[in-house]
């Protein structure tokens, strides 16, 4: 149980308390476990040093008024606490749920197509680098040919396609490193939006 689910649940408990008091009550605990919070205590250490909503109801109502209006108030409290505490687990069970189905059924999907994507960008980078090595190294073996070997038009069609192909690889390293690059901060964002946190 979160602290927002035990607030909810204390409030439906004192729903029958005036509203000063009920502002009161709620506020108080409210600013208690802030102070915890910052003290460095976590959420479930706070819940179990605070008990059950209905304990808590219990006191406050012992607190605030005399022995018969307290009676008259906790049985309203008991007969609804039941009712809320089942409301609470049945909506925070179908919350999980969700979660598991949104996890399973669009974040993993779209979890492996980004990973494919920054996969296949990183072979577009890849290929110019090949490219561009490839396509020099033909360039230079068509420089050797024209050389050394007679048959100048095709040794300078060798040349013409080394660097054809040279420039064809020097044009997708830098696509294919944007590419990655940006496909990265795109995921990157998808992880801070899953986490709750805002980029910075």
């Amino acid at each position: 149980m979160t602290y927002k689910e035990w607030e909810w649940e204390l409030k439906q408990l004192l729903r029958g308390l005036p509203i000063e008091e009920f502002d009161d009550a709620i506020g108080y605990y409210r600013e208690l476990y802030n102070d915890k919070t910052d003290a460095g205590y976590t959420e479930r250490e706070i819940l179990i040093e605070f008990g059950t909503p209905e304990e808590c109801a219990a006191r406050i109502l012992n607190e605030r008024g005399g022995s018969s209006r307290v009676a008259t108030a906790w049985n309203t409290v008991s007969s609804k606490a039941k009712g809320v505490a089942k409301k609470a687990r049945s909506s925070s069970a179908l919350m999980g749920w969700l979660k598991a189905g949104l996890y399973i059924f669009v974040v993993f999907p779209l979890t492996l197509v980004w990973f494919s994507l920054l996969v296949s960008f990183g072979a577009v980078w890849v290929s110019g680098v090949g490219c561009a090595i490839g396509g020099a190294l033909v360039a230079v073996v068509g420089i050797i040919q024209m050389i050394a070997v007679s048959g100048f038009a095709s040794s300078l069609a060798v040349v013409g396609g080394g660097v054809a192909v040279a420039g064809i690889g020097l044009l997708l390293i830098p696509l294919g490193f944007y590419l990655m690059k940006w496909t990265a901060r795109l995921g990157a964002l998808g992880f801070r939006a899953l986490g709750g946190r805002k980029e910075k």
